[in-house]
């Protein structure tokens, strides 16, 4: 179990993609597990029928179904200046065959599909 207070907190900061944003008081619980590989093909295959697959081309990897565990991630997000109750999801991850492709993110602004990099916001002066 992981439990974390005190994540940096901007002007801009958001949860996820969507722009979610947080507080101050955001406080993060995730638990990980190793689970049989059955109740992981299940997990997928659920995630798979409630959200689309994400196909190889658009980053998804090919799962090693030989493999017999998933890494599960349960996680519990509490912030009370911003959510009116905590709230939770789980994630569900199965071995890959082969490598990881590499995404854009502020560490690595360089986009290989198109082979150019991604400006990263910058600012005039830290904020610490």
């Amino acid at each position: 179990m992981v439990d974390t207070i005190g994540i940096k907190f901007g002007r801009n900061s958001m949860i996820n993609n969507y722009g979610t944003p947080y507080s101050e008081s955001l406080h993060l619980v995730e638990r990980y597990r190793l689970i049989d590989g059955t109740r992981a093909k299940t997990a997928a295959e659920k995630s798979e029928r409630d959200s689309g697959r994400v196909e190889e081309w658009m980053g998804g990897a090919t799962i090693d179904t030989a493999y017999p565990k998933g890494l599960q991630i349960e996680f519990t997000v509490e912030d009370p200046n911003v959510f009116t109750r905590p709230w939770s999801g789980m994630v569900t991850y199965r071995r890959a065959v082969g490598d990881w492709e590499e995404r854009v993110c502020a560490d690595n602004p360089h986009d290989y599909n198109s082979g150019t990099d991604v400006p990263v916001p910058r600012a005039d002066k830290p904020d610490f």
